[in-house]
């Protein structure tokens, strides 16, 4: 209860501070949307949960944090190897997650906690997605909580989930990825089941909610993309494999520019959004 109590205490001002700061700033940390939404924000409750979970639960939540900071605010800048430092400094951040975990709790823990990051970043481009997602996460995988660890992190997420709700802020890279890591060990103690477990079920409540609930995913694949009639697979392969970084894979692996000819039930499987490239940074220079 001390904990949770200093976690709520401590993340109320210090995530309006970081509002504050970054709306002053005026840079890469506030985005020009929704009236100006400051980004990054989600790096104050990551850091307050990982201060007070123990070292084995805190350290991929500080490595997601940092490099994800770095990802906001420098992501766009090109390296002379030919991708933007974002790139990199999420790429590092996901292996090193996947080796820690891995090595303390287990090998499919290792491989969740990397890929995590991907859907999380995803969601976290709508409001309010990511709040509905984290939630059904959390009750889907109730047997394996650690609850006092799910209390700290619910407590750090409270004023970020308020603003949320009003669609006034975003968790950004230094926040979707280690709050949703933060989450996953807090809501699974590692337990490799309750990993997928968390894994899927923030996947597919994502996807719904950003599909059904407020369709602006439908209308992105429909009016940007070109999928003509999305189906719930679509926004399902959207959450899994959309954004720069894995465009960036499908570039060099299978990925289309055209909506791809398809069979119905390769239709209602999401095959299109599958192999299609994204609108990212990537998906735009390759369309070019």
């Amino acid at each position: 209860m001390h904990d949770t109590l200093v976690a709520l205490v401590a993340s109320a001002p210090a995530t309006l501070a970081a509002c504050a700061v970054f709306r002053f700033l005026d840079g890469p940390l506030y985005e020009p949307v929704r009236g100006g939404t400051p980004r990054g924000v989600g790096v104050v409750p990551a850091l307050i949960y990982a201060y007070l979970a123990p070292l084995t639960y805190g350290v991929p939540v500080v490595t997601h944090a940092v490099l994800g900071f770095v990802d906001d605010a420098l992501g766009r800048t090109h390296t002379r190897f030919g991708v933007e430092v974002g790139h990199l400094a999420r790429g590092t951040a996901m292996l090193l997650a996947f080796g820690w975990c891995w090595w303390k709790f287990h090998p499919i823990t290792g491989l969740v906690t990397g890929f995590l990051p991907q859907p999380a970043n995803i969601v976290d481009m709508q409001p309010r997605a990511f709040t509905f997602a984290a939630l059904t996460a959390t009750v889907a995988t109730i047997p394996w909580w650690n609850h006092t660890l799910v209390s700290v992190a619910w407590a750090a997420l409270v004023p970020y989930v308020l603003l949320d709700l009003k669609g006034r802020t975003m968790l950004g890279d230094a926040g979707n990825a280690s709050v949703a890591t933060a989450l996953l060990l807090a809501c699974t103690r590692g337990d490799p089941i309750g990993a997928v477990a968390f894994l899927t079920s923030f996947t597919l409540a994502g996807a719904f909610y950003r599909f059904k609930v407020e369709p602006r995913l439908r209308e992105y694949m429909e009016d940007r993309l070109g999928i003509e009639d999305p189906t719930f697979m679509d926004a399902v392969w959207d959450v899994l494999t959309g954004g720069a970084l894995m465009d960036l894979i499908k570039v060099k692996t299978f990925g289309r520019t055209e909506v791809p000819e398809c069979s119905r039930l390769a239709r209602l499987l999401g095959y299109r959004r599958l192999v299609l490239i994204g609108r990212s940074t990537v998906g735009e220079r390759v369309r070019r």
